[in-house]
C-alpha cells in the first residue's frame, strides 16, 4: 500500500511539475534555450497519463532522474494507435519498458551534452545525447524545452526535457 503512494505521489508531482513548467507556460529560469513560440497548451496529457498507467518503481527509488517527454505532435507522428495499444492492461509490461526508454538516471542538463555519449536508460538499452549544430538530441530527437527542474518529493529530484519525437525501445509494439 505505502509503495502505491509513494507512486501516486511521484505521478502527481510529475504532473504538477509538467503543468508548472512546461502547460502553463512558465518561463524556466533554469532552461538556457526556453523556447516560448513551441510552448503550448496541453503539451504533455499522453505522457502524463502512460505514467499513471503502470507501477514505475524506479521513480520512488531513484534520488535523481531525467525524463525525456515526448510532445503530443511527437505521440501524433509516432502513431496514436501504438499509444492505445500501449494503454491496454495487458500492455503494462510493454508500456513500463516503452517509458524507462524515457528516462535515465542522474540530473543530466543540456550543459552535459556535447559529443554523442551513450547513457543506458531505465529500460537497459542505450539511448545517445548529444549537441549537433546547437541544437540538443537524444537520439533523433530534438529537445524543446530544457533543463526543467522538479521535485518529486523529499530528496528525490529531477530534470524534465520535452522532445520532438517519441524514442522507440527495441519493443514488440503492434499498430
Amino acid at each position: 500500500m505505502f509503495k502505491k503512494i509513494v507512486i501516486w505521489l511521484v505521478v502527481i508531482a510529475l504532473v504538477l511539475a509538467a503543468y508548472y513548467f512546461v502547460i502553463d507556460g512558465f518561463e524556466n529560469p533554469y532552461s538556457k534555450k526556453y523556447q516560448t513560440e513551441k510552448t503550448s497548451k496541453g503539451m504533455l496529457p499522453t505522457f502524463m497519463q502512460l505514467i499513471g498507467l503502470v507501477d514505475l518503481e524506479e521513480l520512488s527509488n531513484a534520488t535523481h532522474i531525467t525524463i525525456f517527454a515526448p510532445t503530443e505532435e511527437a505521440y501524433k507522428k509516432y502513431g496514436m494507435e501504438k499509444i492505445d495499444f500501449l494503454k491496454k492492461p495487458e500492455n503494462e509490461e510493454e508500456l513500463e519498458e516503452f517509458l524507462k526508454y524515457h528516462m535515465i538516471r542522474g540530473e543530466v542538463t543540456t550543459n552535459d551534452f556535447g559529443d554523442p555519449t551513450p547513457v543506458d536508460s531505465l529500460q537497459g538499452e542505450v539511448i545517445i545525447l548529444e549537441k549537433k549544430d546547437d541544437k540538443y538530441m537524444v537520439n533523433d530527437a530534438q529537445i524543446i524545452q530544457s533543463d526543467m527542474k522538479f521535485d518529486v518529493f523529499e530528496g528525490n529530484k529531477g530534470i524534465l526535457h520535452t522532445v520532438d519525437k517519441v524514442l522507440a525501445p527495441d519493443i514488440n509494439i503492434q499498430d
